[in-house]
């Protein structure tokens, strides 16, 4: 298992950084045989960066759309919305999102000699876990910010809420959650 750490500058991290993420654990689906020399081989590692690049690039707006809705769900709902589940396959416009990526990942391999390697259920499972796992971050992350007294703006900046209520029990519950992790 691998455990990364997150550096920000002082907000959420924008939708390319979860985009770059996410593709390249997508790319972690993916085996090639190092020292095959046969013509499959070759192309699959000629084909794999470019791939991986397409894949992040189409998928960034899926992750901005999560950041975005997820923004507008903690405006809406308020601090409730911290004790909902973060897992985005359980919200709907989450889990649409997360259903049009997966489609857009399947697409970027068409063409490729990766796209009967997608095309696969069990390939497209990985890839929604994959998907799903950096929404669930993003999600987390978006929450986080609000629990700890802070908006995050359309630039992924955050800012102090006057308004902030630390005694609230979501709140409460939530860094009690986070101590306790």
């Amino acid at each position: 298992m691998l455990i990364q750490g997150f550096v920000t500058d002082g907000g959420a991290h924008p939708p390319e950084k979860l985009a770059y993420w996410a593709a390249q654990k997508i790319g972690d689906l993916i085996a090639i045989d190092a020292t095959s020399q046969s013509d499959d081989a070759r192309r699959a590692r000629r084909e794999l960066p470019r791939l991986l690049l397409d894949i992040q690039d189409e998928i960034e707006a899926h992750h901005h759309d999560v950041q975005i809705e997820e923004r507008k769900l903690l405006r809406e709902v308020g601090t409730a919305r911290l004790s909902q589940p973060l897992d985005p396959s359980k919200h709907a416009p989450h889990a649409e999102t997360l259903e049009d990526a997966v489609a857009t990942v399947v697409n970027c391999a068409k063409g490729t000699v990766f796209e009967p390697h997608f095309q696969t259920e069990q390939v497209r499972e990985a890839v929604r876990g994959v998907i799903g796992s950096w929404f669930s971050t993003a999600i987390d992350i978006e929450r986080d910010w609000v629990a700890k007294g802070h908006t995050i703006g359309p630039d992924h900046r955050a800012s102090e809420n006057p308004d902030h209520d630390h005694r609230d029990p979501h709140v409460r519950a939530w860094l009690a959650r986070r101590k306790a992790a």
